[in-house]
């Protein structure tokens, strides 16, 4: 794999990969426990736990290549 900033291989297209344009789902079985976690760790908390009302609670954070990462659970409203 090609590291940042490196010229990639797509399709025998040779293309520049960028920082900062990823996005990446992770479920887990606690996220609470997770956000407290990583907020005590600096991590850059972009959007605070929240629920939703189509059974979902999560949160995102930013990496410091600037990708955003969501963690989240499924909540009991979505096992109803």
């Amino acid at each position: 794999m090609p590291r940042r900033g490196q010229p990639a291989s797509e399709g025998g297209a040779r293309r520049r990969l960028v920082a900062g344009h990823g996005a990446i789902a992770v479920f887990v079985d606690d996220v609470d426990a997770l956000h407290a976690e990583l907020a005590a760790r600096g991590a850059r908390v972009v959007k605070p736990t929240q629920d939703y009302p189509y059974g979902m609670r999560d949160f995102d954070v930013v990496d410091l290549d600037g990708n955003q990462l969501t963690f989240g659970m499924e909540t009991k409203a979505a096992a109803e």
